[in-house]
């Protein structure tokens, strides 16, 4: 089971730090090097630098008045504690490693960024929580190696593992229960995924779209990149 990178991508440090060692054991049972790379995401930029846009905490409390300035800057800081903890995290395991900041669309750079046998580690919503379960978005039959990843996921954190068959998808033999009709059944199923379910998927899963996928999920995401709508990845900064 190899892959040739594994890579973390976050909009923020908070949380890459959060979903490093899932990442990181995901490079380590590969071979794969580990890459991080940082998200300006544009639409952060864009609120941040609205009149009267205001930082809230967690809690919901205003915290400051904020502005495209203070935004970039804590893009910057970011920046240097991702790279730092990355680095700390490959050194024990041995693992090669690299750094990447880019500006942009968070699916549009995903989607860009990796190259076909890439697996991209990909936190959405609150990822503080404990790991509870691996779910597999497909079968054995679909995509071997992914379901391979999945299971050997579940193995080593010992947490259950299920499966979504897409729609249209063939029965197989270990025919997974949940077994929605249409897209729109689909994404209701993952919409109830929370922050301690881990979702492996294909980058281009069948029916649905990345960025919608991305924006109405609360899940920890292991994408596949498998060669359609993939590029070669973008250069490391170290």
């Amino acid at each position: 089971m190899t892959a040739r990178r594994v890579i973390l991508g976050t909009t923020s440090f908070a949380d890459a730090e959060a979903t490093l060692a899932l990442a990181a054991g995901l490079a380590a049972a590969s071979g794969a090097e580990l890459q991080g790379l940082l998200i300006e995401d544009e639409t952060l930029l864009a609120i941040g630098a609205a009149p009267g846009a205001s930082l809230v905490d967690l809690a919901g409390r205003t915290v400051a008045p904020d502005s495209g300035a203070r935004m970039r800057a804590a893009f910057e800081r970011d920046a240097a504690r991702f790279e730092r903890v990355l680095r700390a995290a490959a050194g024990p395991a041995a693992l090669a490693w690299s750094f990447s900041r880019r500006r942009g669309r968070v699916a549009a750079l995903l989607t860009d960024s990796a190259a076909p046998g890439d697996l991209m580690v990909v936190p959405t919503g609150p990822v503080r929580a404990r790991v509870r379960e691996i779910v597999l978005l497909g079968s054995a039959a679909d995509d071997p190696y992914l379901a391979a990843a999945a299971r050997a996921t579940a193995a080593r954190l010992e947490r259950p593992m299920r499966a979504i068959l897409p729609p249209g998808a063939a029965p197989t033999p270990d025919d997974p229960t949940a077994r929605p009709t249409d897209p729109a059944a689909l994404l209701r199923l993952l919409d109830r995924l929370g922050p301690g379910s881990v979702l492996f998927a294909e980058l281009t899963a069948p029916g649905v779209a990345l960025a919608e996928l991305l924006q109405r999920t609360r899940c920890t995401h292991v994408l596949r990149a498998t060669g359609a709508g993939t590029s070669r990845g973008a250069a490391p900064t170290s």
